[in-house]
């Protein structure tokens, strides 16, 4: 008996976890930004996003509004599902360690394998935007994003 309580206590920790850390499936639309997959890009595009900006410290309301911003106005998500696509993108930054460059480079597969030319140009400017300042003082944020342009160039 005291098995099957600690087996569920167990199971239950699990799921609370794996529900507090998933990564959410984004609806598919006609004409999506990207290809939307299993591995979505509107997903990794935000947890590049949310790297680069908390690179110099814990993200901020106003850095996570300027991620919504963009994420409305380049991508053209819904409110809605920007902001879903963001906590996502949180959840997926926090799975990836390492330095800035590292972090990016896990992510970028699904960036290299569902997106146009355009729109890794258009992650590229995204990213800049959002590291803002900070790539003028912090040369790890200006080479990661660099190395990143040239490494979603090659593909």
């Amino acid at each position: 008996m005291p098995f099957m309580i600690l087996a569920l206590v167990v199971a239950a920790g699990i799921a609370m976890f794996l529900w507090h850390t998933r990564i959410p499936a984004l609806p598919v639309q006609a004409g999506d930004w990207g290809t939307p997959s299993r591995d979505d890009p509107r997903v990794a595009v935000a947890a590049m996003l949310v790297a680069v900006a908390s690179e110099d410290g814990p993200l901020t309301l106003i850095e996570e509004d300027h991620i919504v911003s963009l994420l409305r106005t380049t991508i053209g998500l819904t409110p809605d599902i920007a902001q879903t696509c963001l906590i996502g993108g949180k959840n997926l930054a926090r799975q990836h360690g390492g330095d800035l460059t590292s972090r990016l480079h896990a992510l970028r597969p699904a960036v290299a394998k569902h997106c146009s030319p355009k729109e890794k140009d258009e992650i590229i400017v995204m990213l800049r935007a959002v590291a803002g300042k900070s790539s003028d003082r912090l040369f790890s944020v200006r080479d990661a994003i660099g190395r990143l342009a040239t490494s979603l160039a090659d593909v």
